[in-house]
């Protein structure tokens, strides 16, 4: 192997990205049923603007979003970081409604 030729690095799935990567399967499995639309992986992905293979790495733990990436999923299948990131289970968390709640 030359010094040009570098062995990729596998990456190590955690069980954060196991866990994301079920939700953010279950949350595009599900937008497709709301919308009544067949669309594929690869379709949402470019969607967003990512590249073709981009939320199917996600969905699978073999490669993890970075926050821009975060912000445009959340904003394609609005829904709150909090859900999209497996700290509540309630889709329609509200941050505001919940710093509320726990002021009183």
């Amino acid at each position: 192997m030359s010094k040009e030729e570098k062995p990729k690095k596998k990456k190590i799935i955690t069980e954060f990205d196991r866990k994301f990567g079920e939700r953010l399967s279950e949350i595009r499995i599900e937008y497709c049923k709301q919308n009544k639309k067949k669309l594929t992986q690869q379709e949402i992905s470019v969607d967003m603007g990512f590249g073709k293979n981009t939320l199917s790495s996600y969905e699978t733990g073999s490669k993890s979003p970075r926050m821009q990436q975060l912000k445009k999923i959340k904003k394609y299948y609005k829904v709150p970081y909090e859900y999209l990131l497996c700290e509540t289970d309630d889709r329609n968390y509200n941050t505001n409604e919940q710093s509320d709640k726990n002021r009183k």
